[in-house]
């Protein structure tokens, strides 16, 4: 009898798939649920970035633009994001709008080191094995509508994060969050300062040894960069002003 019910079931579900009526999973479908770009945020880890894992606190929010008056917010744009009422879709995609509104937050336990051999193992950093990846949440407001969303970072290249997520709240419920950003070390910049204003018009510019501690950072050796580390970092997308590395924005999208 278990013979028979087996074969039936192998029977009806090989011809369920041979009549196209289970997707393979290589064959998913996803639909954009909007992208958010041209922001250009500050960020300041507690206690500072170095190249030896320890617990970290970080809170990005957008720069100011000096040069309008009075100063304004580099806050960029956002579009396509999907109206959503009770968990489902209540309206047509947002046509291109003003972001009012962006912040992160992230904890973990990390460092700026990136050369890792294996999970946990990395020559450059004596605490590896006791690495979490920063976590935390975005929120994303404009005129019209607004998101919240879980994120984490899911790695680093040169100075580019990826990151990855999921909207709980809001715009575009239950899509996925995808996409880039660079992180640079940054200073603030002050009137009587040569490189004022800095980044975006902003009171603050990349760092003049930001690639000293970048090449710490992926020397191998413990404990080159030292206390108190990258407290301050300028983050956005497009390519980073430290290294032209190209950084996606962030992109939003529903898995089928």
């Amino acid at each position: 009898m278990r013979r028979r019910l087996s074969f039936r079931v192998l029977s009806v579900l090989a011809l369920t798939v041979s009549l196209g009526l289970v997707a393979e999973p290589a064959h998913a479908l996803v639909a954009p649920a909007g992208s958010c770009s041209g922001a250009l945020l500050h960020g300041v880890f507690a206690p500072g970035l170095t190249d030896t894992t320890q617990v970290e606190k970080i809170a990005m929010h957008a720069t100011d633009n000096l040069a309008v008056r009075p100063a304004t917010k580099n806050l960029g744009t956002c579009s396509g994001l999907v109206p959503t009422s009770r968990g489902a879709i209540a309206g047509s995609p947002t046509p291109t709008e003003a972001v009012r509104h962006e912040s992160f937050t992230f904890t973990g336990s990390a460092s700026c080191s990136q050369t890792a051999t294996a999970p946990g193992v990395d020559p450059g950093d004596p605490n590896a094995a006791s690495a979490l990846p920063l976590s935390g949440k975005l929120q994303i407001n404009t005129a019209t509508t607004g998101l919240q969303a879980y994120v984490h970072v899911t790695g680093v290249d040169l100075d580019v994060a990826s990151i990855a997520g999921s909207v709980f709240k809001g715009a575009s419920v239950g899509a996925a969050v995808g996409g880039s950003l660079w992180e640079d070390p940054a200073v603030g910049v002050r009137p009587s300062d040569p490189g004022y204003p800095g980044i975006g018009n902003s009171h603050i510019a990349v760092d003049p040894n930001a690639l000293v501690m970048l090449v710490g950072c992926a020397d191998g050796v413990p404990n080159t960069i030292p206390s108190p580390g990258i407290t301050l970092i300028l983050v956005g997308d497009g390519n980073s002003p430290l290294l032209g590395a190209p950084a996606t924005g962030l992109t939003f999208s529903f898995g089928i």
